[in-house]
């Protein structure tokens, strides 16, 4: 409802300014209440659907081209709407974990867009994918459980762990025999 409310004011600042018609102004609001209404008629009113998602981003990037908003808005409500369609059905337990591929998902947006554009080739735009993977998520910077770094050394750390246990277990078991023989 506050971003409805938001909208308003910057719909009614438009038509002030001369830059909408008052025609167009109350077409652009009866949707936006068609829509807050088919939202409430789903449920909760969080979340979207992709088919939703892909013909928003089509009127975002059309009213960028067209010049009615900035870059900068564009990205920001396709970052909200991605964040609804990823938020569906799934409550805010993973929020971290959904910030981090949505930060990934943006990077990867703009590289690939970049490859289309000419002005990076495939295998570039793999590298930096592959080390931006790594900056986010940590990749094989992640240190395992005993404090090194790498599978390998996670493996070692289980060995000896294993060892150690065996050796718990025969001194138990020298003691338990010990005990029965008295």
């Amino acid at each position: 409802m506050e971003d409805y409310r938001r909208a308003e004011e910057k719909i009614k600042a438009a038509v002030e300014a001369g830059r909408v018609s008052k025609k167009d102004a109350e077409k652009r609001l009866i949707e936006m209440r068609k829509a807050i209404g088919a939202d409430k008629a789903k449920g909760d009113g969080r979340g979207i659907r992709v088919d939703d998602y892909r013909r928003g981003e089509v009127r975002i990037k059309a009213a960028v081209e067209a010049g009615r908003i900035s870059k900068e808005d564009a990205e920001k409500r396709l970052l909200e709407m991605r964040k609804a369609i990823r938020s569906e059905g799934r409550g805010d337990k993973k929020e971290s974990r959904d910030e981090r591929g949505l930060k990934y998902r943006a990077m990867e947006e703009k590289i690939w867009a970049a490859v289309k554009a000419g002005k990076l080739s495939k295998e570039d735009a793999m590298k930096k994918l592959a080390g931006l993977k790594k900056e986010i998520w940590g990749g094989d910077q992640k240190k395992d459980w005993d404090g090194k770094k790498g599978s390998d050394a996670g493996i070692e750390a289980l060995k000896r762990q294993v060892e150690a246990l065996k050796r718990e277990n025969e001194g138990l078991r020298r003691r338990l025999e010990k005990g029965r023989g008295r």
